[in-house]
Parts: structure tokens; C-alpha cells; sequence
């Protein structure tokens, strides 16, 4: 009895032990590669649902305009017997296009959103081009969206992780690059 004690008290410290080097290992930043920067937005857009887009502008550490163009085979209705949604809900794909005074951003889209007013929502968005200083770019960005009273203007915080932008082109010649995502040239300090 006392052996299998103690063989518990060893399994057991393994575990936590690795548990608390997982979590060491995470840090704070999402950004961990060279190259890359977080990425903090918010997105004000309005839907035309003959169309199925959205037109927008996005401010922050991307500066400019948006356009989503869904896919419009892609839409399908989000069911459980067990345990469905509280509200009518749609899953889609599409494309993001982010359009800056420095080139274009490119994502894939995946989302899910509720029907109607005040309907919330998510997207994630994997870059698959860019141009000029976005011609290398990758990463991913999150969407989180609410929907105003009339279900057709949406607000969206967007996170994520940015890389490989050549900002060589920057009318800046400082060595400065805290401001190398950021369009408006506020700066931001996040992921340094």
C-alpha cells in the first residue's frame, strides 16, 4: 500500500510538473516567431446580404478598408438534437480582403454568426496573399463580431499574428519599426 502511495505521489508531481512547463512555455505573446507582430483591429462594416459581402474599414494596427466576399455555396445551417443553438445560426467561408496605403492583405475565411439584431459572431482568417509589402505575409487573424439592432452593421475586435511584412518602403527612415503595422503611425509596443 505504502508503494502504490508514493507511485501516486511521483505520477502526480510528473503531471503537475509538466503541466506548469506547458504553461511556462506559453508566455503572453502570441507572436512568438521572428518577424511577426501581434495584430489588435477593429473592424466597422456593413453587410449586403443580396451579395453576401461586407464592405468596411478597419482601424488600428491595420489602417484602411475592408471587403469579405462569402462564398455563397458554403452556407449552411448550424443544428444540434442535444443541444442547439440558442438563436438561428449559419456557418460560411469566404475571402477577406484588407486594403492598406501599403498594399493588400488576403485571408481565407471561416465564420459562424446568428441571424438578426444584436447577433454575435467569430471568423478566423488564415493570409493567403498580400501585395507589395504584404507579398510575403502569413499568419492568421481572429474576428469577433456583434451585430447592431438592424442585423446588417457589424463591430469587430480582430487579434492575431502577422508576419514577413517587408516594411522597407516606409517613408520613415528612423530605425524605429514599433510603428511597422501600424498605418496611422500611433505605434504599438505589443509583442516586443
Amino acid at each position: 500500500m505504502k508503494h502504490r502511495i508514493q507511485l501516486v505521489v511521483a505520477l502526480a508531481s510528473t503531471l503537475l510538473l509538466g503541466a506548469g512547463i506547458v504553461s511556462a512555455d506559453t508566455g503572453h505573446s502570441r507572436s512568438n516567431h521572428e518577424g511577426c507582430e501581434d495584430i489588435e483591429a477593429t473592424i466597422r462594416s456593413t453587410a449586403d446580404f443580396d451579395n453576401f459581402t461586407t464592405a468596411g474599414v478597419i482601424e488600428g494596427d491595420l489602417e484602411g478598408t475592408t471587403m469579405l466576399t462569402g462564398d455563397v455555396s458554403s452556407i449552411a445551417v448550424v443544428n444540434g438534437e442535444t443541444l442547439p443553438p440558442l438563436r438561428p445560426t449559419l456557418s460560411y467561408t469566404g475571402q477577406l480582403e484588407i486594403t492598406t496605403e501599403d498594399g493588400v492583405l488576403t485571408t481565407r475565411t471561416v465564420g459562424v454568426f446568428e441571424q438578426g439584431p444584436n447577433g454575435v459572431g467569430t471568423q478566423f482568417e488564415n493570409i493567403v496573399s498580400g501585395t507589395r509589402e504584404f507579398s510575403d505575409a502569413s499568419g492568421y487573424l481572429f474576428l469577433n463580431f456583434i451585430a447592431d439592432e438592424t442585423g446588417a452593421n457589424f463591430t469587430s475586435a480582430v487579434t492575431g499574428v502577422l508576419c514577413g511584412v517587408d516594411d522597407s518602403d516606409d517613408d520613415d527612415d528612423s530605425d524605429d519599426d514599433d510603428d511597422r503595422f501600424t498605418r496611422s503611425g500611433r505605434g504599438s509596443s505589443r509583442g516586443e
